[in-house]
C-alpha cells in the first residue's frame, strides 16, 4: 500500500551516490554515527507506547472535549497553517499526553531565527509530510513507455516522512524581548480564530454527513437504542436524536457509523466491512472500530464540533493490543481513517509540506 504511512527511517536519500570512492574509513564512520542515532526507540515508537499505556489505563487518548474556542485547531505559529489530515489526530494524543493546553506548534529552526528554543528537557513531537514520487514507466527493455501523445507515461505514488515540531508551550525567548515577542503572538494566535455560534456549526455538520448519506442505497433509519451499519442494504440506524445527551453527540456518532459504511467493497474496500468479516471476527472488528473512532474523530474537528460518539470503552484493550505491533500499524489505520473522511466530508488541500520542519 503505497499510502501507507511510513517513518522517517525509510526515506534516506543519496543525491551523490559515490560508494565507490567512498573509504573504509567512512564507512565505519558513518556505521558508528548511524548507530548511535538508531540506539533506543524512535519517536514514532515512543508515541506507540504512549498510546498503549492510555488505552490499557482506560483512556482514549482522541477524544477530547472542546476547552475554549471550538473552532481552534492545531495549527503553525507563525503562518496559521492548520494541519491536516492524520497529523491533526497525531498532535491531538502527543498535546493530550503532555498537558498542552495551546494547539500551536512551530519547527525549532523556524524557531531559532526568532530567537526561540526548545525548553530543556521538552521533546518535539512529530508530522507526517507526503512527498510525490514520480517515475518513468518502462517497458521489458528498460525503456520508456510512451502515451498516445507521444508523451513519455509517468507513475506517481505518495511517501510519507516524518517533520519534528514543537508545542508553543515548550519553548522560550532566548532573551526578555524575544520571550515578550513569543509571548505576543501567541496571544494574538490564539485570540484571531473567530468563534462561531453552535447553531451554525451544528447545521453545517447536519448538511456534510445528509449529502454523504444521500449516496447510500438504504439511506438513513431511525429507531431503537443501537447506532450500526448493515452492509447489505448500505444502511446506517440510529437512534433518535432525543436519545443522545447532545446534537454534537448524535452528529459525532453518526459520523463513526458514516466511516463504517465507507469501507464497502465500492468504496474504500476495507476488508473488515467488504469480506463481511466484521461480525465474525473480534480482531478485526477492534481494528474497524479504531478506524472508525478516528475517522469520527477527525470529521468531528473539521466540522468543529465535539467528538463524542457512543461509547467505545470495550474495545480498548483490542486497540493496544493492535498498536502494539508497531508504527505502521498505527499509521495504517490512521491513513485509512484519514481516507474515510476525506470521502464524507470531501478532500482536504494538503499543504503540510510548511516550513514546520526548519
Amino acid at each position: 500500500d503505497n499510502n501507507t504511512f511510513k517513518g522517517k527511517s525509510f526515506f534516506i536519500s543519496f543525491n551523490n551516490p559515490t560508494t565507490e570512492m567512498a573509504t573504509t574509513k567512512t564507512k565505519t564512520t558513518r556505521s558508528r554515527k548511524a548507530k548511535r542515532r538508531n540506539t533506543g526507540p524512535s519517536a514514532e515508537e515512543r508515541l506507540v507506547n504512549e498510546i498503549v499505556q492510555a488505552l490499557e489505563s482506560g483512556v482514549s487518548p482522541w477524544r477530547k472535549q472542546w476547552v475554549g474556542n471550538p473552532e481552534s485547531s492545531h495549527r503553525n505559529l507563525l503562518t496559521g497553517h492548520e494541519y491536516q489530515g492524520a497529523n491533526v489526530a497525531l498532535l491531538e494524543m502527543i498535546a493530550a499526553f503532555r498537558g498542552y493546553k495551546a494547539p500551536l506548534w512551530l519547527g525549532a529552526g523556524t524557531a531559532k531565527t526568532k530567537g526561540w528554543f526548545p525548553k530543556k528537557g521538552s521533546t518535539g513531537a512529530f508530522i507526517l509530510r507526503p512527498q510525490l514520487c514520480k517515475f518513468p514507466v518502462l517497458d521489458e527493455n528498460d525503456q520508456p513507455v510512451k502515451g498516445k501523445d507521444g508523451e513519455p507515461q509517468i507513475q506517481a505514488f505518495v511517501k510519507y516522512k516524518t517533520a519534528i515540531i514543537f508545542n508553543v508551550e515548550a519553548l522560550t525567548g532566548g532573551d526578555e524581548a524575544s520571550q515578550t515577542a513569543l509571548d505576543q503572538l501567541v496571544d494574538h494566535q490564539t485570540r484571531s480564530i473567530p468563534s462561531r455560534p453552535l447553531d451554525e456549526r451544528l447545521r453545517e455538520a447536519q448538511i456534510t454527513l445528509d449529502v454523504y448519506q444521500s449516496q447510500l442505497k438504504g439511506g438513513l433509519k431511525i429507531e431503537g437504542n443501537k447506532a450500526f451499519y448493515q452492509a447489505a442494504p448500505d444502511r446506517i440506524t440510529l437512534p433518535e436524536r432525543k436519545q443522545f445527551v447532545s446534537d454534537e453527540a448524535f452528529l459525532s456518532t453518526w459520523a463513526h457509523e458514516c466511516v463504517h459504511s465507507t469501507g464497502t467493497e465500492g468504496r474504500l474496500n476495507r476488508a473488515a466491512i467488504s469480506k463481511g468479516t466484521y461480525h465474525y471476527s473480534n480482531e478485526t472488528r477492534a481494528r474497524e472500530e479504531l478506524v472508525a473512532e478516528l475517522g469520527a474523530f477527525l470529521i468531528s474537528r473539521r466540522l468543529k464540533i465535539k467528538s463524542d460518539p457512543q461509547n467505545h470503552t470495550a474495545y480498548l484493550g483490542s486497540w493496544a493490543k493492535h498498536i502494539k505491533e508497531g508504527p505502521k500499524a498505527l499509521y495504517k489505520v490512521l491513513s485509512d481513517a484519514t481516507k474515510a473522511s476525506n470521502m464524507i466530508c470531501g478532500p482536504e488541500v494538503h499543504d503540510d509540506q510548511s516550513n514546520d520542519s526548519n
